[in-house]
């Protein structure tokens, strides 16, 4: 199992020359990250720089177990992704480049998909026909979505057991409220909130406005991973019918097909 496990590794750096680059690029940004975040004594951004260094064994196992390997693109898009997880929480990405953390979600929600589909295959075989390619795409679908909610069900377990604010703080100016009407028949409507005072022991917090923690931060998030599963359906399903190069670069192989 070790030697044909490490032959398969092999042979795709062999034939994809470019999956080498882009994982080597990835550990030497880690490795640096872990370092720099050492070295100013950030040991929770350390530690999550050198969590993130299992991508590289991980990304061979899963192609190992399902009998897939995934191509110098996709490869490309999940290394992107997880660079990106580090910097937007390390580096602060999420507040200097407006709209990267629903960047990284839609993106996902597309590789997913396509990973997904991959997996479906690798139990059923060759999409041959239309009805299989549909099923492995529809069910690829799924398989993301599936993996977006567990996301939010992590962060939001990780916020409750740890304190880790994973959901991100967001301020509105209203919402509607069946709690305050004391009742499920109506509901009280409060709009336009200019201010907010917290009080938290000795001090007190104002805010312009009404603090969102992260109801809409998830919603978003898992709006913009089913758009990225929406964007995954149209571009395979023209793939398929229309221009065959674009699914056969995307979309992760069966090995066992391989000759």
């Amino acid at each position: 199992m070790t030697r044909s496990f490490l032959y398969r590794i092999k042979e795709q750096m062999k034939e994809h020359k470019s999956i080498g680059i882009i994982m080597s690029l990835f550990l030497l940004f880690m490795v640096g990250s872990m370092i720099y975040f050492f070295i100013i004594k950030r040991i929770r951004d350390a530690l999550m720089s050198i969590l993130f260094m299992l991508f590289v064994p991980l990304f061979f196992i899963v192609q190992y177990l399902f009998k897939i390997e995934f191509g110098p693109l996709f490869t490309l898009v999940v290394y992107f992704i997880a660079s990106g997880a580090i910097l937007g929480a390390c580096y602060d990405f999420y507040h200097l480049i407006p709209f990267f953390d629903d960047i990284l979600h839609g993106l996902s929600g597309f590789i997913f998909a396509c990973l997904g589909y991959a997996i479906v295959k690798s139990f059923f075989g060759e999409d041959d026909n239309n009805k299989k390619f549909m099923g492995c795409i529809i069910l690829g679908a799924f398989f993301s979505l599936a993996l977006g909610l567990l996301w939010e069900l992590v962060e939001y377990t990780l916020n409750c057991l740890f304190g880790f604010d994973m959901l991100a703080d967001t301020f509105i100016d209203g919402f509607n409220s069946y709690l305050l009407s004391g009742t499920h028949s109506e509901y009280v409507a409060i709009h336009n909130i200019s201010k907010t005072l917290i009080y938290y022991g000795d001090e007190v917090y104002e805010l312009n406005g009404y603090l969102d923690i992260g109801l809409i931060d998830s919603m978003t998030d898992m709006v913009v991973c089913f758009l990225g599963v929406i964007v995954f359906l149209l571009v395979t399903i023209v793939g398929r019918f229309k221009f065959k190069r674009i699914n056969d670069i995307l979309l992760p192989k069966l090995y066992i097909n391989k000759k």
